[in-house]
C-alpha cells in the first residue's frame, strides 16, 4: 500500500538561532497558493499540521500550519518587505521570534517549497526557472539515486475508483465489530488447528523448487496480493477516501502490487488511517485462515501440498514482511499513524545521524536548517532507527549468502550487481553523505571552523577504526551447533542367517552381552524336514557302501562311496544352516533395541535385523557438518548433547575421529531434514535421497553410563571448537557467502 507522504514540512526553514546570510534575497514575485488544492488540519506530535492534496497528480503533502497560513497571507502583497510587515502585524509574536532578515529568508524558501512542488500558480517563466533548479541539482547522490530506482520498475495499471464505488457498499459487513470478532476467532481458531496437527505438517523443497509447481505458486501469490490490495481499497473507500491507482511493481527482482490509498491522509481520525492500513494483512489472513481448513480436509498428494504452500504464502510471509514495522510496508505506516509520528522512518535516521554527528563534529557544531526532534519522541527514534538499521544489515547479509543458489539459472552475476547496488544506495552513499553533508553546509553558511572541529572527525574515526581492530582481534569462543539423529557409529546389528520364525528369545533391552552369545533362536520347519532328509540319505548311503564291501563288488563301491560323500557334504551344509538359525552377537557390548518379547512367533527373512548391540559404555554418534563447519573440528573437541526426549539430561563427550570423512551419498536416513536431523536433501532421477550440499561427518564419544541412549533419538549437538579471533569468524563468514568464481 502506497500511503507515505511524500513531503513533510520545508526541510529548509531556518530557525531563529540560524545563520544569517549576508545578502538578502530577491523576492520579485509573491506566487498564489492553487485554488483547486484539497487542505485538511491534524495534529501530530501534539502539533497542529495542514495535509494538502493535490487533486491532479494525486500526491500529498504535510506542511506546519502555520508555515501554511503564512503562504496564505502571502497573497496580495507585492514584494518581499510587503509579506514580512504583513506577517509581523498578522503574527505579532514572529516579530519577537525572527529578524527582519530571517522574515525575508524564511518567505524565499517557502515561496521555493510551494513552487517546487507544484502548489502555487506558476507563469511559464517560473515553471522554466523550475526546471533549470532540478538540472543543477543534478549531484552524484542523484546519480545513484537514478541507477538503483531501476531496481524498482513500477507500471500503474488503472483507475479502480468506478469499481470500488460499486462494490464496498455490498461489502458493509466487512466493518461491523461482530464481524470483526468473529473473523480474529477464525483465524485464531485456524492457526490452534495447524499447531495441533503440525504432525501431517511437511514442507518439500524440492516440490516448491519444480519449475512447474513454482509458476502455479506464483499466480496464486498475485491472486491473494490483488486481494490484499482490494482490502486496502475497500477499507480506504468505506471511510470516504478515493482510490485512482493500483498497480504492479518489481522491487528487486520481486513481483508485487500495490494500490494507491494516500487519501487516507486526509482522515482526521487516526484510527481511520490505521484500519486503511492493516485492511490487507486482515484480509489475507482471513484466507489463510481458510485455507488452513481446505488443507486439513485434502488428501495427500499434489494439492495439499499447493495449499500448504499458499498457506505461508497468505500468513507467515505477510506477517513476516507486510505486517513488519521494520520494513516501509503496512505495519510501518500504520505504527507511524498510531505513534502520530509521520516519515518515522526519515527522522528517526536523521536524529540517529544527529547523535552520530555530535560524536564526530562535537556538540558545539550547528546544525544548520536541522528541525528539533520533540524530546519525547527521541527513544522512540533512537530505538526504531537503531532496530531498522540492524534489520536492514541483516536482511543484506541473509540475501548475500544465498545468492549461490542462483548458479544454477546463470543469474548470480546480475544477482551480485543488483545486491552492490542496494547496498551503496542504502549504507555506503548515506555514510559519505553523513561526512561530506556538514563541510558544504560550513562553506555554504561561511561558518568558521576550528583546527578542533575540523579535524576531530578524522581522530574520531581513527579512535574507532583502533576499537574495531581490538573487538576484531578478541578471542570468542567458537561452537558449532547442530541438530542432529543419534546414529551408531559402531554398532553390532543382528541380522537373520537364515529365514525362519522367531523360536525363542534369550536376551532383553539393557542386557551385556559377549561376542558368540546366542540372542535368540529361529525355527524353520523347511530345515529340519530337509535336515531329516538328508540324515535318512546318508543312513542308506552308508547301508550302500557295507553292502558293496560285503560282496566285493568295486564298481558298487566306487559308487556307494561317491553317494556317501555327497549325502555328507549336504548333511554338513543343511547343518550349518540349521546353527546359523541361533542368532548371536558379534561383538562384546549392551542390547539396545526393546521389546525383543514381542519379536516371539515372527517371520525373520534372510538379513533382517533382529536387534542392535551398542557398545557397553559410551555410545558412538555421527553428527553431520557442512564444510564451513568441518575445518573448525579438532580431534578432541569436547562436546555436548541434548536429548529431545530426555531434556533434563546433558551428556558430554568428544570428538574421536579427525580427520573428517566425507558423507557422499551415503548419509545415514536418520541424519536428514525429512527424519529429525538437518542435512537437507533432494531426490535424484534414480529415485535416491542424497544432500543438498557436501556433507561431513564427526564421529563423537559420548559418554553415557544411564544407559538411556537409543539410535534414531533426535537432539542438538554443541562442539566446542576453542578459541577463535572475532575478525576471523566474521571474514569467513563474509568470504562463505561469495561464490569461489568470484574469489579466485
Amino acid at each position: 500500500m502506497s500511503a507515505e507522504l511524500t513531503a513533510e514540512a520545508p526541510k529548509e526553514t531556518l530557525s531563529a538561532d540560524a545563520p544569517v546570510p549576508r545578502k538578502a534575497p530577491r523576492i520579485r514575485n509573491i506566487p498564489k497558493l492553487r485554488r483547486d488544492l484539497e487542505v485538511i488540519k491534524q495534529r501530530y506530535e501534539r502539533m497542529p499540521f495542514a495535509v494538502i492534496k493535490d487533486p491532479i497528480s494525486l500526491v500529498y503533502f504535510r506542511v506546519p500550519w502555520r508555515d501554511y497560513q503564512l503562504m496564505k497571507m502571502m497573497e496580495g502583497c507585492r514584494n518581499g518587505p510587503d509579506v514580512v510587515r504583513k506577517w509581523k502585524r498578522e503574527v505579532p509574536e514572529l516579530a519577537l521570534e525572527m529578524s527582519d532578515a530571517l522574515l525575508l529568508q524564511k518567505v524565499a524558501v517557502l515561496i521555493r517549497d510551494f513552487e517546487s512542488r507544484k502548489l502555487c500558480e506558476m507563469s511559464a517563466t517560473s515553471l522554466l526557472k523550475n526546471r533549470a533548479r532540478r538540472q543543477d541539482r543534478k549531484t552524484i547522490g542523484r546519480r545513484v539515486a537514478w541507477m538503483v530506482s531501476w531496481l524498482i520498475i513500477r507500471k500503474s495499471l488503472y483507475d479502480p475508483d468506478p469499481l470500488l464505488a460499486k462494490i464496498t457498499p455490498k461489502l458493509w459487513f466487512l466493518f461491523r465489530p461482530w464481524f470483526s470478532i468473529g473473523a480474529l476467532l477464525f483465524i485464531l481458531s485456524a492457526a490452534w488447528t495447524l499447531i495441533s496437527h503440525r504432525s501431517e505438517v511437511h514442507f518439500d523443497k524440492d516440490w516448491f523448487l519444480a519449475p512447474g509447481n513454482l509458476g502455479l505458486l506464483f499466480v496464486s501469490v498475485i491472486l491473494l496480493k490483488i486481494v490484499h490490495e482490494f482490502g486496502h481499497g475497500v477499507t480506504c473507500k468505506h471511510f470516504g477516501g478515493e482510490v485512482h491507482e493500483i498497480g504492479f511493481m518489481i522491487m528487486i527482482l520481486t513481483p508485487m502490487f500495490y494500490v494507491n490509498t494516500s487519501d487516507a491522509w486526509l482522515f482526521p481520525n487516526k484510527k481511520h488511517r490505521i484500519y486503511v492500513s492493516a485492511a490487507g494483512v486482515y484480509v489475507e489472513m482471513i484466507f489463510a485462515a481458510a485455507l488452513v481448513y481446505v488443507w486439513l480436509v485434502l488428501a495427500q498428494g499434489f494439492w495439499k501440498q499447493f495449499t500448504f504452500s499458499a498457506v505461508i504464502a497468505a500468513s507467515f510471509t505477510t506477517l513476516l514482511f507486510n505486517a513488519n514495522p521494520l520494513m516501509r510496508f503496512d505495519g510501518y505506516y500504520a505504527m507511524s499513524d498510531w505513534l502520530e509520528i509521520p516519515n518515522l522512518r526519515q527522522k528517526s535516521r536523521a536524529f540517529l545521524g544527529r547523535q552520530f554527528r555530535k560524536l564526530f563534529f562535537g556538540p558545539a557544531y550547528p546544525e544548520v536548517g536541522a528541525k528539533v526532534v520533540p524530546g519525547r519522541d527521541s527513544t522512540t527514534f533512537a530505538i526504531y532507527s537503531l532496530a531498522s538499521f540492524g534489520y536492514l544489515l541483516f536482511l543484506m547479509s541473509h540475501v548475500f549468502r544465498r545468492l549461490h543458489l542462483l548458479d544454477k539459472f546463470g543469474l548470480s552475476l546480475l544477482a551480485y550487481i543488483l545486491v552492490s547496488l542496494w547496498a551503496t544506495a542504502a549504507i555506503i552513499w548515506p555514510i559519505s553523505r553523513f561526512f561530506g553533508t556538514p563541510y558544504k553546509n560550513a562553506a555554504r553558511y561561511k561558518i568558521q571552523l576550528s583546527p578542533m572541529t575540523r579535524y576531530r572527525p578524522l581522530i574520531v574515526f581513527l579512535g574507532l577504526v583502533l576499537a574495531v581492530v581490538i573487538i576484531l582481534n578478541l578471542p570468542f569462543p567458537k561452537t558449532v551447533v547442530r541438530s542432529c539423529a543419534l546414529e551408531l557409529a559402531d554398532a553390532d546389528i543382528v541380522r537373520a542367517a537364515q529365514p525362519g520364525f522367531v523360536n525363542e528369545v534369550l536376551a532383553k533391552e539393557g542386557d551385556m552381552v559377549q561376542k558368540g552369545q546366542v540372542l535368540a533362536r529361529l525355527r524353520s520347519p523347511d530345515l529340519q524336514t530337509k535336515l531329516v532328509t538328508q540324515r535318512e540319505s546318508l543312513r542308506q548311503a552308508d547301508s550302500a557302501l557295507n553292502q558293496a564291501i560285503s560282496e566285493n563288488d568295486a564298481q558298487k563301491f566306487k559308487v556307494a562311496t561317491h553317494q556317501r560323500e555327497e549325502a555328507v557334504a549336504d548333511l554338513k551344509d543343511t547343518e550349518s544352516k540349521v546353527s546359523d538359525l541361533n542368532m548371536s552377537a558379534d561383538s562384546d557390548g549392551r542390547v539396545l533395541t526393546r521389546n525383543l518379547d514381542d519379536k516371539l512367533g515372527r517371520y525373520l527373512a534372510a538379513g533382517e535385523p533382529l536387534c542392535i548391540v551398542g557398545p557397553s559404555s559410551d555410545f558412538d554418534i555421527l553428527v553431520p557438518l557442512t564444510e564451513q563447519e568441518a575445518r573448525f573440528i579438532k580431534r578432541g573437541a569436547p562436546v555436548v548433547l541434548k536429548v529431545t526426549a530426555l531434556p533434563e539430561i546433558t551428556f558430554h563427550g568428544e570428538v574421536t575421529q579427525e580427520p573428517l570423512s566425507t558423507l557422499g551419498n551415503a548419509l545415514p536416513a536418520s541424519l536428514t531434514a525429512r527424519r529429525g536431523g538437518d542435512v537437507d536433501t533432494t531426490i535424484d532421477k534414480a529415485g535416491k535421497e542424497k544432500p543438498l550440499e557436501h556433507q561431513w561427518y564427526a564421529q563423537v564419544k559420548i559418554e553415557e553410563s544411564s544407559h538411556l541412549l537409543r539410535p534414531g533419538m533426535t537432539g542438538r549437538v554443541k562442539v566446542k571448537c576453542g578459541l577463535q579471533t572475532v575478525g576471523r569468524v566474521l571474514g569467513q563468514k563474509l568470504l562463505d557467502s561469495i561464490n569461489l568464481d568470484y574469489r579466485l
